[in-house]
């Protein structure tokens, strides 16, 4: 009777612990997704007490942005500092950033000025024209950092922000060379021909390769070298900067 009795109470610990343990590892793999999921909800916003300082994770262009100061806001896509967003969400999403995919924005406010942006269906980095109004996310100061954050899987080189280097005419005759100061394209003086990179046969197909717009910006001036960021996450370089070979990477606006 004593066996009987105590193979019934070993049956009924078991059965509580073990339904016990099922229920937590439900519970932790139910976490997981919750917060995979959490990087592509947008932030709550309802009666709470203000918060000086909260990011969040914006899908729509891959990165974490911060809520203005004294916003109400809850919910799991709410994060105290930048870096726990960027280490929550950002390893998530897919390695190229959205913000590559995106077709420039012309605005329709002056001045005019030119930038990089990355054109998806030639895989270069071009220059365009736009206002202060226009730009959108896909678009950057230097031709080498567009292709560092877009083009992740060949080596930044530059070539149309490239000195041109007038020389002797071979059987190419690249006679045309970019000019990233306006957005146009040039012909060598004195008969000569391109003998790096930045030198094209003919004017159309220098434009074709460089410019978005194949309209020159008069009045532009582009003051910024080239430069690359180190990239530390696939998609999203690193906000540090160093001049000559690291870019200044533009930031996205706080709402």
């Amino acid at each position: 009777m004593k066996l009987v009795l105590t193979f019934l109470i070993l049956i009924s610990v078991n059965f509580i612990y073990g339904r016990t343990w099922f229920k937590d590892s439900k519970k932790e793999n139910g976490i997981i997704k919750k917060q995979q999921k959490a990087c592509s909800k947008a932030p709550f916003v309802g009666v709470c007490h203000p918060l000086n300082e909260a990011w969040y994770y914006d899908k729509n262009d891959n990165s974490c942005k911060m809520l203005k100061r004294g916003t109400c806001a809850g919910g799991n896509n709410l994060f105290p500092t930048l870096k726990r967003c960027t280490k929550s969400c950002i390893p998530l999403t897919p390695n190229n950033s959205p913000m590559c995919l995106q077709r420039p924005v012309i605005g329709s406010c002056a001045p005019i000025i030119v930038s990089w942006f990355y054109d998806e269906r030639s895989d270069n980095c071009k220059m365009f024209n736009h206002t202060i109004c226009g730009g959108g996310a896909n678009m950057f100061l230097t031709e080498m950092k567009c292709q560092a954050i877009c083009r992740l899987k060949k080596k930044p080189k530059p070539v149309c922000s490239l000195k041109p280097s007038p020389g002797r005419c071979f059987l190419a005759k690249k006679r045309w060379f970019f000019n990233e100061m306006d957005n146009t394209c040039r012909e060598f003086s004195k008969k000569r021909c391109g003998s790096n990179d930045n030198a094209f046969s003919t004017k159309l197909k220098c434009l074709e390769r460089c410019s978005y717009n194949k309209a020159p910006c008069v009045n532009c001036k582009q003051t910024i070298g080239n430069e690359l960021p180190p990239v530390k996450t696939p998609g999203k370089p690193d906000q540090t900067t160093i001049r000559n070979d690291i870019p200044v990477y533009r930031t996205h606006n706080i709402p």
